[in-house]
């Protein structure tokens, strides 16, 4: 049974908890129930105490998360899929961040791919304090060539071991003969290989037991044969699986689709075990350099539009409507959006990694910002360490501002004047993540609590040249008060951080 309080481990865990984990017995089943701190982290004190790991295999079974995780290769770039225990993201919140892999084809030259990866391994977005990444690299066996996809894998990754971001990869082919020669060359470095299906799934079985590597099985849009392929590889003694319940790019095929991933989430956290794996979703796009379908799926389309206009479902009209400007065709372009639409829908709902055959930016930056979004903890405010920061090398003479510590908040801050090269000290104070207009209403932004941040940071004012504070337009109540407080000048800066640096040049006096 699922562990849903800390009074559920409370007895499982040592009296002396405090002396062994500087936590009471209490605080850290309650870390544990809350993940912030892992079971594995504490395994070695707990198996000493008790060497038939009897409380450490009752704790590890209460506290495994409804869906499984998978791990998926080795060293600081690990990606971690699966994990979760609820549907919805207020309810707890979600773990283990949706990665991407960009596929790359073994039938590009080697030219190409060394560019392609590359450009992957070099892309990089900053937001709020994070700077977020492509992932992972998917290798597609398109030649279905076993050969071609070893020399492929080969140079993959030398390119990746060059770049000092040796990234995790998805081998992607349905032949075990490729798969193998690929596991020669990237086997230890524990690749996701994909996929098992009901023709090669004894090969696949075989592979992932040999290399000790992950395993996609594929349902080709059946559930019941997804589940049991599922449970055919539990049984030969595989757990780490990840789901493919098929995909098909038509208005239809993605209704079935979105449905059957909702299918399987729902199954998954009420605790139906054969079916418990973390996803995978692969918009396999067709387009003019590979299979032209387009007039096909217009056709279909056509058809269905038809037949839609007699349906009362709520789901079934909501994907009749998709807009004929973003079902795929001969344009790459247009693919790339169509793909960027069909794995925001899947990320919310509900897959754990996003294979994607384009990598335009314009495709790749909102999904990773969905991605931060849906997966940013909604119990713990978006904020950053109090304190004091330096903005470039600022000395004695450079103005003094604070702002909060809402971590939108000060970044934005932060850059506008890190943008404009402007050297300053920045103090970031403790609102417990609540921005300035907020702050300063509900009594978390005070002149009390900004001396304190300034006697906290060991700052003395008063020993800058200027003697001077700037302080937030939206936090001008606090002015007079903080003036008496710190015994310093105060000046009350603009309400929005993008006017500062004019603002800077016309008030602040360095003379």
């Amino acid at each position: 049974m699922k562990a849903t309080s800390p009074l559920d481990i409370y007895p499982y865990l040592p009296e002396n908890s405090e002396e062994l984990f500087d936590h009471t017995r209490m605080s850290l089943a309650l870390q544990l129930i809350n993940r912030t701190i892992s079971l594995k982290s504490i395994k070695d004190k707990l198996v000493e105490i008790d060497p038939t790991e009897k409380s450490y295999k009752a704790l590890e079974k209460l506290l495994a998360p409804a869906i499984i995780e998978v791990l998926i290769g080795v060293g600081e770039n690990q990606v971690t899929i699966g994990g979760d225990d609820v549907l919805f993201r207020h309810n707890k919140t979600f773990y283990n961040k949706t990665p991407i892999a960009i596929s790359i084809s073994d039938l590009m030259s080697k030219e190409d791919m060394e560019k392609k990866v590359e450009e992957i391994v070099s892309f990089e977005k900053f937001y709020i304090g994070k700077t977020m990444k492509i992932e992972m690299i998917s290798i597609f066996c398109e030649s279905n060539d076993p050969d071609t996809f070893e020399k492929a894998t080969k140079i993959v990754n030398e390119t990746l071991e060059k770049s000092k971001r040796d990234l995790p990869l998805v081998l992607y082919s349905y032949n075990p003969k490729a798969i193998r020669k690929a596991l020669e060359i990237v086997g230890c470095k524990k690749p996701l290989i994909y996929g098992a299906n009901t023709e090669n799934w004894r090969e696949m079985a075989a592979l992932a037991l040999e290399f000790e590597v992950p395993v996609t099985v594929c349902g080709n849009g059946d559930l019941d044969l997804l589940q049991s392929l599922a449970v055919t590889f539990e049984f030969n003694g595989i757990s780490d699986i990840v789901l493919d319940p098929g995909f098909e790019n038509t208005k239809e095929g993605f209704k079935n689709t979105f449905q059957n991933y909702v299918s399987l989430r729902i199954s998954g956290i009420n605790g139906d075990t054969n079916i418990n794996y973390p996803t995978v979703f692969f918009g396999k796009i067709n387009n003019s350099k590979q299979t032209n379908k387009t007039e096909q799926i217009k056709q279909t389309n056509q058809t269905e539009q038809k037949n839609n206009l007699k349906q009362t479902n709520d789901s079934e009209k909501l994907f009749s409507e998709i807009p004929e400007f973003l079902l795929p065709d001969e344009n790459d372009i247009k693919n790339s959006m169509f793909e960027t639409v069909l794995s925001s829908v899947m990320t919310v709902r509900y897959a754990d990694l996003l294979i994607l055959n384009y990598s335009y930016p314009h495709e790749i930056l909102p999904l990773i910002h969905l991605a931060d979004t849906m997966y940013t903890d909604p119990r713990v405010p978006a904020s950053v360490t109090p304190g004091l920061y330096e903005v470039g090398n600022p000395d004695d003479e450079s103005p003094v501002l604070f702002t909060t510590n809402f971590a939108l908040t000060f970044h934005t801050v932060e850059s506008d004047l890190s943008s404009q090269n402007i050297d300053c000290y920045l103090i970031a104070v403790n609102t417990g993540g609540l921005g300035v207009e907020a702050a300063a209403a509900g009594g978390q932004l005070t002149a009390e609590t900004v001396k304190k941040e300034f006697e906290n940071a060991n700052f003395d004012i008063s020993k800058t040249k200027y003697k001077t504070i700037i302080i937030p337009g939206l936090a001008a109540r606090i002015q007079g008060e903080l003036e008496i407080l710190l015994n310093v000048k105060v000046l009350v800066g603009p309400t929005d951080s993008g006017k500062l640096p004019l603002w800077l040049e016309t008030n602040f006096n360095k003379k």
